[in-house]
């Protein structure tokens, strides 16, 4: 037997089945949302809820990735970098509060098939502490916007300031996010800038072309069920799909 620095302690979580092969790739980190009723922030964490009381809130976006949804048909996908990602898309049973596997394929293609919406997963510093912040609907074109902002320089060198705006669409009045520029950060703060960069960049993977869909599927024959979430509750609620409960 091998001493214990001498064991490759990851292949051995392949070989024993125990490391998934298929790109889930995530942070567990709390989830700021907007709340499109009251235009105010909601963070959620490990089951637990709480409004921030406030329409503005201070972020440094570190990390820009993706999640497609479905509402009504319970359908979503594991979080990736970009259209031509490998994703896997899952799909939510109301009866029985269990997700089961779909299929694996690149974002844009799980994206037409199952006529999905975009979630933009910011990964942010707020409040000295690394989040994501989930941004979808009537909030994406004022991001895309914004985006366009930094042609010569960087997000993570300044902090953004999000704030609530009211939209109307369908007929119907709701809140939605927008984000302006704020003052560029100090050598102090670009150092926690940096860390959580490096953490980032060591912990998410992203699976990219055909190729990748091709390996996924060989490694994933065999369609899987996720256990139950602790709580037993449906992930979907008023404002859709809640990612807070999606248990990857």
């Amino acid at each position: 037997m091998y001493p214990q620095d001498d064991v490759d302690i990851e292949d051995l979580a392949k070989k024993s089945g125990q490391k998934k092969s298929y790109p889930i790739t995530t942070l567990d980190v709390p989830i700021i949302t907007i709340n499109g009723n009251e235009g105010i922030f909601s963070q959620k964490y490990k089951g637990e809820k709480f409004d921030i009381q406030s329409k503005t809130i201070e972020i440094v976006i570190l990390r820009v990735r993706k999640y497609l949804s479905e509402f009504e048909s319970g359908i979503t996908t594991t979080e990736h970098d970009g259209n031509k990602s490998v994703a896997v898309a899952f799909e939510y049973n109301g009866e029985k509060k269990k997700w089961s596997l779909l299929e694996n394929n690149l974002s844009e293609v799980l994206k037409e098939k199952y006529k999905l919406g975009t979630h933009q997963v910011l990964y942010v510093i707020h409040e000295n502490e690394l989040k994501k912040l989930d941004v979808k609907g009537g909030s994406l074109s004022q991001l895309y916007d914004y985006f366009k902002e930094f042609s010569k320089d960087y997000m993570f060198q300044y902090k953004t300031t999000v704030f609530t705006i009211e939209k109307e669409g369908r007929g119907k009045k709701y809140f939605a996010g927008d984000f302006q520029k704020g003052e560029p950060l100090n050598k102090d703060e670009l150092k926690l800038v940096a860390k959580h960069i490096v953490e980032i960049s060591d912990t998410l993977q992203d699976n990219r072309s055909m190729e990748k869909v091709i390996e996924v599927n060989k490694a994933v024959a065999v369609k899987e069920e996720l256990p139950e979430s602790d709580d037993g509750a449906t992930p979907q609620g008023e404002e859709g799909i809640d990612p807070s409960k999606i248990p990857f």
